[in-house]
């Protein structure tokens, strides 16, 4: 009685069930055939068993290279869903032709790579599907499934074939009249299993991030088996976002799309998103101006930090105290301080460009204007609701370096992908971009590295470089999560990016597996090298392996120097005059002459870090 209420609230273990039963039915049924088969093709004994011998070794090392060799890479290459659907779609192929072609070898051939699959990937894959499921309850269903329900399904294919040798007295082949419907509903049964762990683990995270929001232990909720609270009313319904449905071509207001993002969004979060589209027109030359409005307010939205910006205060007393602990040229760093602010200047409303499209595109393509500036031009185009401001946006990321100008692109564009659902983000330019932010990203971790390794001191642990090379790497993860925005739900992401960043690995990992089963297996080969649950942010703390080969490190820095992210190239130049590098100095006189102030500023000040005791 209490395995059938566990398994009468959950459509999830109801799935599980019924997938490990029909795969031990399946499976059975194809090795009750090539056993006829086998006797057919080899009536002596002798024979008979030396060709069982060979064909169970055959099985063993099939399934030992599929286990150490391409297990791991279908999870992590294609994921769950083609994992779980690699068993049903071979056997459905199989029995196909062996009902229209009964040979031996075609049975052996099915058989075999039934076996093995079943001793190597769908096993794996089985346990996965485990993960889910509340620890607690995970040890009650699990013996059940594994032994009831197994012997079970083995027990109803021995009275199919019962049914179909001693009473019928039908050939072998006729058995896949029986295997082939049950292979379809196999796979069907594999697609509605997967979206349903898909919608178990978010429900799960939403749990656990309505707990970790709670005032009081006492509304901590208990997670059921599909994740879901047993007292929290925003944690025992589906979330908004999933059941709320508007008609074909109509997209939600912002009210309603805030609220289907965000369990118990409040009045003031959902003010603050209207505040930045209201009133919404879309809009031309002669539309831009009505539909632009006001930027006075700067207060968090449902999606945190994604929709944000941030204050540079943190990064600007971090420069402070790093040029301040190693006794820089005052003027020198008076200046970098100053061009540092300027560069980062917050745009207020009253600065906000006027005229059209066209002026506006004119002023973001003009270089002699300020960063802010242009800054403020690209969010006053990102409030036009038209495609041909995403493409334009788009087209900024593609050709622009400026690691502002490139943020204020993607904010513009999140902002549309919520507000408005017809538009249309091209997967390929996405995940260029993507990779580009990836790339960023490691190389601000190689430069961590590379001073971790040559600092002759002791490492503080507030050293403001690794504190500013730590903000940089968050900024960039917030960039590329962004982008994934554009191109999944975005109440999806967020959630996931707030997971991520929880203390308990646990989570991360659900967090990192609702991802994994969110993005294609082309953007899942971009991204996952960076996350990795037990080191997501965490990799620039660890020491590093190993000496640094000399040359890497020269042509890490330099490139970190002459990108066009100027935070980056700042930090670095601070980075080289602390460590002394001397054999940067050709490098360090050229970026003094020749970059953009701020770097040429930055390039200065290393100079005096480096020469001056």
């Amino acid at each position: 009685k209490g395995f059938a209420n566990l398994l009468g609230r959950s459509r999830y273990l109801l799935l599980l069930v019924a997938l490990v039963g029909l795969n031990k039915l399946v499976s059975t049924l194809l090795s009750y055939q090539l056993n006829t088969f086998i006797e057919q093709g080899f009536p002596e004994a002798n024979a008979r068993t030396t060709f069982t011998s060979v064909y169970f070794g055959a099985v063993n090392i099939a399934a030992f290279v599929i286990q150490f060799c391409l297990t791991s890479w279908v999870l992590r290459r294609w994921g769950l869903r083609a994992a779980l659907m690699a068993l049903p779609l071979g056997a459905l192929m199989g029995s196909s032709a062996l009902l229209l072609f009964p040979l031996l070898w075609v049975a052996v051939g099915t058989e075999l790579y039934d076996a093995s699959m079943n001793y190597s990937l769908q096993q794996t894959t089985k346990e996965v599907l485990y993960l889910p499921i509340d620890r607690s309850i995970r040890y009650k269903v699990k013996p059940f499934i594994d032994m009831v329900v197994f012997r079970f399904g083995k027990g109803i294919a021995a009275l199919v074939g019962i049914v179909f040798f001693n009473v019928l007295l039908l050939p072998a082949r006729y058995l896949n009249v029986l295997v082939v419907p049950l292979s379809v509903v196999w796979l069907l049964l594999t697609i509605g299993l997967r979206r349903e762990y898909v919608v178990t683990i978010r429900t799960m995270l939403q749990a656990r991030a309505i707990s970790r929001r709670s005032p009081s232990p006492a509304q901590a909720s208990t997670v059921a088996v599909d994740g879901r609270s047993n007292d929290h009313p925003a944690a025992s319904t589906p979330a908004p976002a999933q059941t709320q449905k508007y008609p074909s071509g109509e997209s939600p207001s912002p009210h309603d799309r805030a609220a289907a993002s965000v369990p118990g969004g409040s009045a003031a979060e959902l003010a603050a998103i209207d505040a930045w589209f209201s009133p919404r027109h879309p809009g031309g030359d002669a539309g831009a101006a009505q539909t632009r409005t006001s930027a006075a307010s700067e207060e968090p939205g449902p999606f945190g930090s994604l929709t944000d910006r941030h204050p540079v205060e943190q990064k600007l007393s971090l420069i402070d105290r790093l040029l301040a602990a190693n006794d820089a040229q005052p003027t020198a760093a008076k200046e970098l301080l100053q061009e540092l602010k300027a560069y980062e200047a917050p745009l207020m409303a009253s600065a906000e460009p006027g005229g059209g499209v066209a002026q506006l595109k004119a002023l973001i393509r003009d270089e002699r204007e300020s960063i802010a500036s242009r800054r403020q031009a690209i969010r006053a185009i990102a409030r036009v609701a038209d495609q041909a401001v995403v493409e334009y946006l788009l087209g900024i990321l593609m050709v622009e370096e400026d690691a502002l100008l490139r943020r204020e692109a993607v904010l513009g564009l999140v902002r549309l992908r919520l507000f408005w659902r017809r538009f249309e983000f091209p997967m390929a330019t996405i995940r260029g971009q993507i990779a580009k932010e990836v790339a960023t990203y490691e190389r601000i971790a190689h430069v961590a590295r590379i001073y971790r390794h040559y600092l002759r001191t002791a490492l503080a642990a507030d050293d403001p470089l690794i504190t500013l090379l730590r903000l940089l790497m968050e900024e960039t993860v917030e960039q590329i999560f962004r982008l994934l925005m554009l191109l999944y739900p975005p109440e999806d992401i967020h959630l996931i990016y707030e997971q991520l960043r929880a203390p308990d690995t646990y989570v991360r990992s659900d967090a990192i597996e609702l991802l994994d089963n969110l993005v294609d297996p082309a953007i899942r080969m971009i991204i996952f090298p960076i996350l990795d649950e037990n080191r997501f942010l965490s990799i620039i703390e660890e020491e590093p392996l190993g000496g640094q080969d000399p040359v890497l490190a020269y042509r890490v820095l330099q490139e970190a120097i002459w990108n066009h992210h100027h935070w980056l190239s700042v930090v670095t130049l601070c980075a080289i005059g602390r460590l002394r590098l001397t054999t940067l100095h050709l490098e360090l006189e050229k970026a003094s002459r020749h970059a953009p102030p701020i770097v040429s500023t930055a390039a200065k000040v290393a100079i005096h870090l480096a020469t001056h005791p």
